[in-house]
C-alpha cells in the first residue's frame, strides 16, 4: 500500500507553528527563518487545499480546518520522538573493531577494554582473532594491536610496547623449590620448563635455549618439559603451578600485579618485533577510535 504523505518538512513547519502559536518562535526552535517557516505552511496549505492559520499581529492561530488536524499531526510526531528516544536508548552510541593475536586479545587487550567502556557509557565493542594482513582484501576491523610495524597503504602505525620474556612462575611452585633465593631457577627440573610454540605469526621465537644460552651459560635443557600452543596458553600453566615459563611480560602484567605469577629472575630476552596499533587512515576522525588509542597508549596501560 503506497502512502498518500504531504510534504514532512511542512508537516514539521505546521506542528511547531501551531504548537508555538508563532511563526517566530517557531523558526528559532526549527532553526530556520520566519519566512521559511510561513513558506511551508502555505505548501501545505494548498496540497491540502486548507487555510490552517490566521495571523493576529506576531501570533497566528489555527483555522477550524487547521484544529482538525492538529491534533492528529502533533500526536504523530509525539510517538515519532518517543521511538526515536527508545531506539537511541537501545542502540549504543558507538561501536569499534578490534581484531588482534588470541593471547593478546585474552590477557592484555580485554581487561583493558573493559577499563575503557567503563570510562565510556555505551561505548560497545567486536573484539576478533585477526592480524591486519588481513585487511589486504578489505575489512571492517577499525583498530589491530598488531604484531611488526609492517603496515598497510593508508594505515596509521603506532608503536604500543616492545615486549620481553622473562622467567615466571607460580609462588606455590616457587616455594617448593629447595634453592637459596637467586638460585632457584638452577634447581628446576628439566621436565619442569613450560616451553610456548609461537606460531607462524612471530619471526623471532625466544626460547628456553636462548636464554639459557645467555643468563645459564653450561645449561642445556632436555625437550621432556610441556609445550603450548601459544603464549597465553604457557602462562596460564604457570599460573596453576605446572612450572616455569618464559613468558612475555606485557602479557604477563595483569598476573604479576596481582601475585598470581613471580619473575625467578630479571634476565629477559626482547621479542624481535614491537606490538603497534594500526588503524585506516580514513577512520582516524573517530573521536572515540583517537580515545582509545590514547587510552591504550598510555604508559600506566603497559604495566
Amino acid at each position: 500500500m503506497t502512502l498518500s504523505l504531504p510534504p514532512l518538512n511542512a508537516l514539521r513547519a505546521f506542528e511547531c507553528a501551531a504548537r508555538r502559536a508563532s511563526y517566530v518562535t517557531a523558526a528559532a526552535e526549527l532553526g530556520v527563518s520566519p519566512a521559511a517557516v510561513s513558506q511551508q505552511v502555505r505548501k501545505l496549505e494548498d496540497f491540502l487545499g486548507k487555510t490552517l492559520f490566521t495571523r493576529h499581529n506576531n501570533r497566528v492561530a489555527l483555522t477550524d480546518a487547521g484544529a482538525a488536524i492538529y491534533e492528529n499531526i502533533h500526536r504523530a510526531f509525539e510517538d515519532i520522538a518517543q521511538a526515536t528516544t527508545l531506539a537511541s536508548a537501545a542502540r549504543p552510541r558507538s561501536r569499534l573493531v578490534i581484531a588482534a593475536l588470541p593471547s593478546v586479545s585474552e590477557r592484555w587487550l580485554a581487561p583493558r577494554l573493559v577499563r575503557f567502556a567503563g570510562l565510556n557509557a555505551g561505548f560497545r565493542f567486536d573484539l576478533r582473532s585477526e592480524a591486519a594482513g588481513d585487511a589486504s582484501g578489505g575489512s571492517d576491523v577499525d583498530l589491530w594491536l598488531d604484531y611488526g610495524a609492517s603496515g598497510l597503504a593508508g594505515f596509521e602505525v603506532q608503536l604500543l610496547v616492545r615486549d620481553e620474556v622473562v622467567p615466571l612462575c607460580a609462588p606455590s611452585y616457587l616455594a617448593g623449590l629447595a634453592a637459596p633465593p637467586g638460585e632457584e631457577l638452577a634447581a628446576v627440573p628439566d621436565e619442569d620448563f613450560i616451553h610456548t610454540e609461537w606460531g607462524r605469526d612471530f619471526g623471532s621465537r625466544p626460547s628456553w635455549r636462548d636464554w639459557c644460552a645467555r643468563y645459564a651459560k653450561g645449561r642445556v635443557l632436555s625437550a621432556s618439559g610441556n609445550q603450548a600452543s601459544h603464549s597465553g596458553l604457557a602462562l596460564e600453566l604457570a599460573a596453576r603451578g605446572l612450572g616455569v615459563v618464559l613468558g612475555q611480560k606485557m602479557l604477563a602484567a595483569d598476573e604479576i600485579s596481582a601475585g598470581r605469577l613471580v619473575a625467578l629472575s630479571p634476565h629477559a630476552l626482547a621479542l624481535g618485533h614491537g606490538y603497534y596499533l594500526k588503524y585506516p587512515k580514513a577512520k582516524a576522525h573517530k573521536p572515540l577510535l583517537r580515545e582509545l588509542v590514547a587510552f591504550l597508549a598510555a604508559p600506566v596501560q603497559q604495566a
